[in-house]
């Protein structure tokens, strides 16, 4: 009788674990980077990110049955440049940097009408940004802070702060199916005093059929309260910060296509914000990529026109190559030269050209 009570609880176990499944994933980048700033200072050293996003994932899904299933996944930047965990450095830095920072993290369901996502949720402004940069967000494409063309208003992504518009802490997404290559997403952030009652809608359509894909994005980030300086927000306190009644509008047209062995990519966006010092500025890049054997050769070129009085102009070129050692590694190669305000000469903190170069090592696992 025991025997068979064990037998009864192995096959119930078994069963259980059958229908869920947790996975582990991931991608490691750590290269020599070398920068000649604007601010004429040079640096070299250790860093991560160069080509790609370095990130492990622990992702499970459940099948609760008639085809719904239930699924988490939890997104982390571990520290591969001082072993420091997921509370690392960047190579020259004391405090929080290139790694060490949180990215996605949510639970939902998903079933044949679509999935939902609940959490810190990525933005459809950034899959479209990614459907049409062949460097997606790393070095020469001009995505982020610090002189690049896209976007004014992006904040450290940290645990505790917002990260527009890569993605929104407390969101819910919706992600349809796709019908004849047809999908679109909606994500919406409700208005509360832990994001100085800033509130969210984002939304995307996107075609992908064969050797095309097309994706149109667009955010609205409206302020409906007075804005603390001491409360963490989507559009942090600054120049930029909004106030009651304004709002930031962010929207992006992008597209790739793939023509035997090249991929061309492009992508078109507007930003717009009302507050008193006002944002209104579009940008365009254009890119391509290349694969021979084990090798693809990338170039990219991106610039911003700022039409209001700060009237900051940007531009970016990027360079890149990289190598399969297997199907999971592969050696990298980049290169981008940034203008920070090309209607500003000299070398300052805001303006003049900083070049940056790096070489690396990619891998997935």
């Amino acid at each position: 009788m025991k025997k068979i009570f064990a037998i009864m609880i192995a096959l119930a176990a078994t069963s259980v674990f059958a229908q869920s499944a947790v996975n582990i994933t991931g991608l490691v980048d750590t290269g020599l980077l070398f920068t000649n700033a604007a601010t004429g200072v040079n640096t070299k050293g250790l860093t991560a990110n160069n080509s790609a996003t370095t990130v492990l994932n622990i992702a499970g899904t459940d099948d609760l049955g008639g085809g719904l299933r239930a699924n988490f996944k939890l997104q982390l930047t571990p520290d591969f440049i001082n072993g420091a965990g997921v509370e690392g450095t960047s190579y020259n830095s004391t405090t929080a940097g290139t790694v060490g920072v949180g990215q996605e993290a949510f639970i939902g369901t998903e079933a044949n009408w679509g999935t939902v996502k609940l959490g810190r949720v990525n933005s459809n402004i950034l899959d479209a940004w990614g459907n049409g940069s062949v460097f997606g967000t790393a070095i020469g494409s001009g995505y982020g802070q610090a002189g690049n063309v896209f976007t004014r208003y992006s904040a450290t992504a940290t645990h505790t702060a917002q990260s527009a518009p890569t993605r929104f802490n407390g969101a819910i997404r919706y992600e349809s199916p796709a019908v004849a290559g047809v999908s679109g997403s909606y994500l919406y952030v409700p208005p509360s005093a832990r994001v100085n009652a800033q509130s969210v809608v984002d939304y995307g359509v996107k075609y992908a059929n064969g050797p095309v894909s097309v994706q149109y994005a667009a955010q609205r980030i409206e302020q409906s309260g007075t804005l603390a300086t001491t409360t963490a927000s989507f559009i942090a306190t600054g120049s930029q910060a909004l106030e009651a009644g304004t709002n930031n509008t962010l929207s992006m047209l992008s597209a790739n296509y793939k023509i035997g062995n090249a991929t061309v990519y492009g992508g078109r966006w507007t930003e717009k914000q009302n507050t008193a010092t006002a944002i209104d500025q579009t940008g365009q890049m254009f890119g391509a990529k290349y694969t021979v054997g084990a090798t693809s050769v990338m170039w990219s070129t991106g610039s911003s026109n700022e039409k209001s009085t700060a009237n900051v102009d940007k531009k970016i070129l990027g360079y890149g190559v990289d190598h399969e050692l297997s199907k999971r590694t592969n050696l990298y190669a980049r290169f981008d030269t940034r203008d920070a305000d090309t209607n500003t000469a000299g070398a300052t903190a805001t303006a003049g050209v900083t070049k940056r170069t790096a070489v690396g090592l990619r891998h997935t696992f």
